[in-house]
């Protein structure tokens, strides 16, 4: 079958921001063809395009820019993202503002900086409401614009999905949750078939921006046995040459959709990923080359006058991601507001500015030290406990710290860092329902806040503590609690008051069958951070299982004082009632986790089952209703709300 979306019929462009938010069940495991050849010999292709181009954005997360071809790498692993940056313009000194997600696609998406956009971590903050994004840009410039998301971090509830007329976010869910290893994302082939699904509908003529997201290299990784087959690298590795044939796939599709002209197209990696450098497995926690440096590029068809603007070769000068927005606008002939912070490539005063870089993720989950960059063309600084300045020229491993030899750069660059940086705000923090923390931690987000920063804790120091607790909780969510146990233990030795910690070693020795020892360290974290509602619905449910129901009862109330919209508290709270006999109270309180969490399936099964214990089953059917939309395929549902297929509903755009 072609790649090559048919053109839809002309039609009327609808505003309405459609969102597609279906959340699948047991998708397909990804498959890669070894075939690499040209199209098939069955594809038409359309009339030669006339007008200026569409545009395209593809980014890749945790993709290590050092991975790519056209970086220098040697082991063939991007030979269709090669093909795309090309003829285009590649940035050398591309670096992200921070190694997360959601803060990195924020700067993409905006053209601002962290400190100013709001986002500084995954999961816990939304983009501001009056913030514009390149689909709000693009759609007022009278594109019709599209994003394809493939993990959760980018979900529309944290605001990614403003001015976006389609926003697909259809991430796969198992069957069964027996492991951490495929939740709440989806692989490059269903983003690839979702854009040219998209494509189909377009109508002729009609200018578009897309958005395609790509999440195959984020760990945990999932290689197929087709990769196995083609390419003796290692798992990230095969990832990623997985993600590109995809990618190819992609790149074929909207060419030929375009009579062979491809549209103006940047590809560019939202951060890199440790792999053991500097001690660190993954990323958010340092702020290194390996997870800082990023690949950015553009490339425009030829013979346009983008094409002829942007030119073909290396971009020298430092590259921030906030100069994505601009760079983009000005080559799609839109205008760019003052309020950006970032800079298009062809503004001269571009050259030479440097980039700012962050990472909260060890403040807001461990209570350590944030840390703070800045890089110029030759330097790195590093803000933190203990200060550190690299000179990339002649150590591009940011090794050697060479601050006591050159104190005037560190000055120099500290300023920058002053100029720009700012704490988050506690207001500006959103809480983390329980579905977003699984779908986070599953991803290998840790999500417990903490709320006694210690200033003087330097994650560098501390970077084996989180690599213990990360391998911890993959064990523990295996169902490997034995495993996981010595790991959670080194990193409560390596790190006593860390919340998280507490919290996670609580949850294995309470899964082991030693609720004494479990309550106490569920009971230390909930004194080191009283807003972990997890920690407290835990312990009113020990003292439940146990037979204290007034005293499982004053828990889940001492919890709601510090945490009152806290879901999986109330509907803990509204267990209780209702063990109790008190359906009046249990229905408030299930009411109001409905209120504080609408998109979570357990809310409104909670409340359904009380109404149809009450005798009200036509609302209760209306809340199974709900229920149903949001996970169809649920054990819990009745059978008069099963489908035969309930687990793949059809997509909705």
């Amino acid at each position: 079958m072609s790649d090559v979306p048919a053109r839809g019929p002309r039609g009327r462009r609808s505003r309405a921001g459609r969102t597609a938010i279906a959340l699948l069940l047991g998708g397909a495991a990804l498959t890669v063809s070894c075939e690499t050849g040209g199209p098939p010999a069955d594809r038409t292709r359309l009339p030669a395009p006339v007008g200026p181009p569409d545009v395209l954005l593809i980014t890749l997360d945790t993709f290590r820019a050092d991975r790519a071809g056209c970086m220098g790498h040697p082991g063939g692993l991007t030979p269709a993202i090669d093909r795309i940056l090309r003829p285009g313009l590649l940035a050398r000194r591309a670096f992200a503002p921070t190694p997360l997600t959601a803060p990195s696609h924020a700067s993409l998406l905006t053209g601002l900086e962290p400190p100013t956009h709001g986002v500084r971590e995954n999961g816990m903050f939304r983009l501001r409401e009056d913030v514009p994004t390149l689909g709000t840009l693009f759609g007022d410039g009278g594109f019709r614009t599209a994003a394809f998301i493939a993990a959760f971090p980018l979900h529309s509830r944290y605001g990614f999905s403003r001015g976006f007329d389609t926003y697909d976010e259809e991430l796969e869910l198992p069957r069964e949750r027996t492991s951490v290893n495929v939740y709440a994302r989806r692989p490059a082939r269903r983003v690839v078939d979702a854009v040219l699904d998209w494509l189909r509908g377009v109508p002729a003529g009609e200018r578009w921006f897309a958005w395609a997201h790509f999440f195959d290299p984020h760990h945990p990784w999932e290689v197929t046995s087709s990769l196995d087959r083609i390419l003796d690298h290692p798992p990230y590795n095969r990832e990623i040459r997985g993600m590109d044939h995809e990618i190819g796939r992609l790149w074929r599709g909207v060419t030929e959709w375009g009579g062979g002209r491809p549209p103006i197209t940047a590809v560019v990696s939202d951060h890199g990923e440790g792999l053991g450098d500097h001690r660190e497995v993954t990323h958010g926690i340092l702020l290194h080359e390996e997870t800082m440096r990023g690949l950015l590029g553009l490339a425009a068809p030829a013979g346009t006058e983008a094409a002829r603007r942007l030119g073909r070769g290396i971009r020298e000068s430092v590259a921030r991601y906030s100069d994505l927005l601009p760079t983009l606008l000005d080559l799609a002939g839109l205008s760019v507001s003052d309020d950006v912070e970032g800079l298009s490539w062809f503004d001269p005063s571009a050259r030479g500015k440097g980039a700012y870089g962050e990472t909260y993720y060890p403040t807001l989950h461990y209570g350590w030290s944030p840390l703070l960059s800045w890089r110029d063309e030759r330097w790195t600084y590093v803000e933190g406990p203990d200060p550190e300045l690299f000179d990339r020229d002649s150590d591009p491993g940011e090794r050697t710290d060479v601050i006591e030899a050159h104190p005037e750069v560190a000055a120099r660059l500290a300023a920058q860092v002053a100029a720009l940086a700012r704490d988050p705000a506690r207001e500006e923090i959103s809480p983390v329902d329980p579905e977003a923390r699984e779908k986070l931690l599953a991803l290998g987000y840790v999500t417990g806040t903490t709320s006694d920063p210690r200033r003087g804790k330097n994650p560098k120091e501390l970077i084996d503590a989180v690599n213990f607790l990360l391998r911890g909780i993959s064990l523990s969510g295996t169902g490997d609690h034995a495993g996981a146990l010595p790991f959670l233990q080194r990193a409560y030795r390596m790190d006593p008051d860390n919340v998280s910690v507490l919290f996670y070693l609580a949850d294995c020795l309470r899964e082991l069958g030693d609720p004494t020892t479990a309550r106490a360290y569920y009971r230390r974290s909930v004194e080191r951070n009283p807003q972990m509602p997890e920690a407290w619905s835990h312990l009113a449910q020990m003292e439940f299982d146990r037979g204290d129901l007034d005293r499982a009862i004053e828990l889940a109330e001492e919890g709601l004082s510090h945490s009152p919209e806290a879901a999986v508290l109330l509907l803990s709270a509204g267990d209780f009632r209702r063990a109790r006999g008190d359906g009046a109270a249990a229905e408030s309180f299930y009411r109001r986790a409905v209120e504080a969490e609408p998109m979570h399936f357990d809310t409104w099964a909670a409340l359904a089952r009380l109404l149809e214990s009450r005798g009200n089953r036509a609302e209760a059917d209306r809340c199974w209703a709900r229920a149903r939309d949001l996970a169809p395929g649920r054990a819990e549902l009745p059978e008069r709300f099963r489908t035969p297929d309930s687990s793949r509903p059809p997509a909705r755009r």
